[in-house]
Order: structure tokens, then sequence, then C-alpha cells
């Protein structure tokens, strides 16, 4: 088998398992009575990323020498940056792996709860999921003070703070216990009101202990603002079925890397400079 049927082989085999693995996913989300949409458009996303690599090399041994040395450059280029974007996509998905197996922090002072969407309905999935991770850590943590976050948007039938008060009263958490931002409209916003709100709460003279909670996939982002605001509190992601993980993971992924316009500009300039000195 010559190098590039080997490197075809490989990417080929590299699809299928995707593909396959994607149709187990779709299949049971279906089952659990989730209706995932535009998941193929995510994993396709994902799909050409890790082919990039493979797909100029092949390109490259086929037929690269009679191409013209700046065509060739620019896809050894477009080569390196896919390689960059996934090694990126791996520490993230290795992050993300950690925030799924980590055990629940316990003595809190306050829980902040992240909102989301919530549409029409009382609660979506995805924070009634938020809710139960918090009510768990509250259950260890009998002083803890709970931090609601989230505003009305104009397709949701009410705010997204006061969904959760009303999921977590039925749960037996007293009002008492609950503080609502009802103002916040995004992840910067739920932080930086909650953090008024908590600065207004707290009467001690020692720091609180602060965990935001929210979806797995979503920690590490919220901790990004959170960082910026130089503030000092830990995340816990609830976990969430894998089947409804793809979108919002290559959703989570392309706004890790907005955040940082900077970084997307480092990284295209040092794959144009490996891939000069590849060519050259």
């Amino acid at each position: 088998m010559t190098g590039i049927e080997g490197l075809t082989l490989a990417a080929g085999i590299l699809t299928i398992m995707i593909w396959l693995a994607f149709a187990v996913a779709d299949r049971r989300a279906r089952r659990i009575g989730w209706r995932p949409r535009h998941q193929a458009w995510g994993l396709l996303l994902i799909n050409i990323l890790l082919l990039l690599p493979f797909a100029f090399t092949i390109f490259e041994l086929e037929i690269g020498f009679f191409m013209p040395w700046i065509v060739r450059w620019a896809l050894t280029s477009l080569s390196c940056l896919g390689a960059i974007l996934d090694v990126i996509w791996l520490t993230y998905f290795a992050y993300f792996w950690r925030v799924r197996h980590s055990s629940l922090p316990t003595d809190r002072d306050y829980i902040i709860v992240l909102g989301c969407f919530i549409g029409r309905h009382y609660l979506s999935p995805f924070l009634k999921w938020r809710c139960d991770l918090a009510l768990k850590i509250y259950q260890r943590s009998p002083r803890t003070k709970l931090v609601l976050c989230g505003g009305q948007g104009s397709d949701e039938a009410m705010s997204e703070a006061q969904a959760m008060f009303r999921y977590l009263r039925s749960q037996g958490v007293p009002a008492e216990r609950m503080i609502l931002d009802q103002r916040s409209t995004s992840t910067a916003e739920n932080l930086l009101f909650a953090r008024q709100l908590i600065q207004r709460d707290w009467q001690e003279n020692q720091d609180a202990t602060i965990t935001l909670v929210t979806n797995d996939y979503h920690v590490l982002r919220a901790l990004v603002y959170v960082r910026r605001l130089n503030w000092q509190i830990s995340g816990a992601g609830a976990v969430m079925p894998v089947p409804c993980l793809i979108n919002q993971i290559v959703r989570e992924y392309g706004a890790l890397l907005k955040m940082n316009p900077a970084g997307i500009v480092v990284m295209v300039l040092l794959s144009i400079i490996i891939g000069w000195l590849i060519v050259m």
C-alpha cells in the first residue's frame, strides 16, 4: 500500500466512524424525546476540520509538485491552520471531559445558575439540567444561596430566572434562599449582574465561596468571562446526554475562538509562516 492509499484509507475510516457515531447518537437522542436540529451541519464542520491535514497531504503527494509554489504555499498554510485548530479542539475536548468527570463542590456560600433559552415552555432541558445540578450542590451546602440569572427574551414565556425560581421552589428550595437577576441577556451579563447582587447581599469580612453552574460544554467559556472580571470562582457543569452535545460543542468551540480575535490572527500568521517554511 502506498502512502497516498494509506492516507486515503485512514481519512475514509475516520469519516465513516464519525458519521456512524452521529447516526447512533441521533437515534438515542430521539429515544429520550430529544429532537436535535441541524446537528448534521455541526458534525460536517468537525469532519472537515479533522480531514483538512489529510486532504492536503494526499493532494501534495499526488500532484503537488506540478502546482505553482504560491498555490502549494496557500494549501500548505490551510493544512497547518487545520492542524492547529485540531490541537485546540482536542485541548477544549480534554477540558470538557474533565468537567464531566469532576466531583461536586460542597460548602458554597453562593451558587450562580446561568440562564439559557426557555421558549414557551416551563423549563428547557438545558436549563432543567442546570437547575438539577444546582439543587444537588445546594443540598450539600445548607447555608448556600442560589443566584438565578436570565432575563426574558421576546419569544420566552417568562424570564429565565423566574422559570428557575418556580422549578426550584417546587423542589423544596425556600424562596429566601434564592436571588433573582432578571435583567441579563448573555453569559457576560449573567456574571456581571450576579456579582453585583452577591456584593450587595454578602455581609461577611472574608470572600464568599462561589460556584457557577451551567452545562458541561459551557463551563470553560463562562470561566473565561469570570477571569475577565478578575473574579475567583469555580465552575460546575451539568452532564448532558451525549446525543445532545454535537451542535453545542461545535458552537461553543466557535464561540471560544471568537472571544479571542488576536489569537485567530496569530494562528493564521503562524500557519502562513509554517506553510512557507515547508514549501521553501
